[in-house]
């Protein structure tokens, strides 16, 4: 795929900065196709840094203090590969990229949060073809690069269950999380592991890190949704903090869905509020400029990002012909050149 080479100074980002922040999100981004880190910040496009690991399939991306997590499932593909969660360091000066845990039972891993309370990152693990001593469930990571199961999943009980997850995200209403499951509906089944309708658990953490999964809807169940069609494959999912509101991607509708729960955090009510998408998958609530932040993808490695406001409204492509598994917003550039003004002078590469 041919890349074209974008410059960024330091200088044109903080002229324009003011204009964009009541405007366009900022944001980092893993790039699948040509694997690394990417940016949008002044409403421009930069390339932080690529990521050298072999077979490089990178997934979900959050901030930690200066610091940015990013998770890479390559051995997804090829049990040789080395899947893992990975540090970048300095992605606004001098960007350095560090392993924090690699290989078993970590393959594969997409849905990435960060649990402060518990000193652990939180994972999806959704190994592609399981191989030995991978997982099929929630992993936790300690920064030191500990690797704790949370949770397995078990296909023996009956539907809805957990199945093939892929993304989480806080839950607004206790210490736990939700969690997408494509795969996980009772209302609509297909055969085997595939062809399933989607549903939506509420993944609960005791303090030893041990998991236990609760639905909160079968969302391809319409009589519960009151949808006119029923969800088959909802992967991305965030949360406005402030409302409590849940908005959900489903790729196979193409479509954004928000998503009420009651006070008790039981399903209240869902609608879509914008349709015509290609693949919407990850998706991430901007609280800077209370909006939505999702990516969408066309296969072949190609897709991009855009942003939306809350009821659907006001969509607007931000960058082309990427690949993307993970997204997490920043600051505005102006905040973000406290910390290093070089490092947001890029050359986007071909490959």
């Amino acid at each position: 795929m041919s890349k074209t080479k974008t410059t960024v100074a330091a200088a044109t980002l903080l002229a324009v900065a003011g204009a964009s922040l009541a405007q366009q999100s900022q944001f980092l981004y893993t790039d699948v196709n040509d694997p690394g880190i990417g940016g949008f910040l002044g409403g421009a496009h930069t390339r932080i840094i690529d990521h050298t690991n072999p077979g490089a399939f990178l997934a979900g991306i959050v901030q930690v203090g200066g610091s940015f997590y990013f998770n890479d499932g390559a051995a997804n593909f090829d049990p040789a590969l080395t899947s893992g969660l990975f540090r970048l360091d300095g992605a606004f000066g001098t960007p350095s990229i560090s392993p924090v845990a690699t290989g078993m039972p970590i393959e594969n891993p997409i849905g990435l949060q960060w649990d402060a309370g518990r000193g652990n990152f939180i994972t999806v693990n959704n190994p592609f073809s399981p191989i030995g001593g991978s997982v099929d469930g929630i992993l936790g990571i300690t920064p030191g690069g500990t690797v704790t199961t949370v949770f397995e999943q078990d296909l023996s009980i009956p539907r809805p269950r957990y199945q093939g997850a892929s993304r989480l995200a806080a839950d607004p209403t206790s210490s736990s999380y939700l969690v997408t499951s494509p795969n996980g509906s009772g209302a609509v089944v297909g055969s085997g592991e595939l062809g399933n309708g989607s549903a939506l658990f509420r993944m609960n953490i005791d303090g030893s890190l041990s998991g236990t999964q609760e639905l909160v809807v079968d969302l391809a169940d319409t009589a519960v949704t009151g949808l006119a069609e029923p969800l088959l494959d909802t992967a991305g999912i965030t949360v406005n903090p402030t409302s409590g509101l849940v908005y959900l991607t489903d790729r196979n509708q193409g479509a954004i869905y928000e998503m009420a729960l009651d006070g008790s955090g039981a399903f209240d009510s869902i609608r879509m509020i914008i349709d015509g998408l290609n693949g919407p998958e990850e998706i991430q609530y901007d609280p800077f400029n209370d909006r939505l932040v999702f990516d969408e993808n066309f296969g072949s490695g190609l897709g991009r990002i855009s942003q939306v406001e809350l009821d659907g409204s006001g969509l607007e492509m931000l960058v082309d012909g990427v690949d993307t598994r993970g997204i997490v917003v920043v600051p505005a550039p102006a905040s973000l050149s406290l910390l290093a003004l070089g490092g947001l002078a890029a050359v986007r590469r071909r490959r």
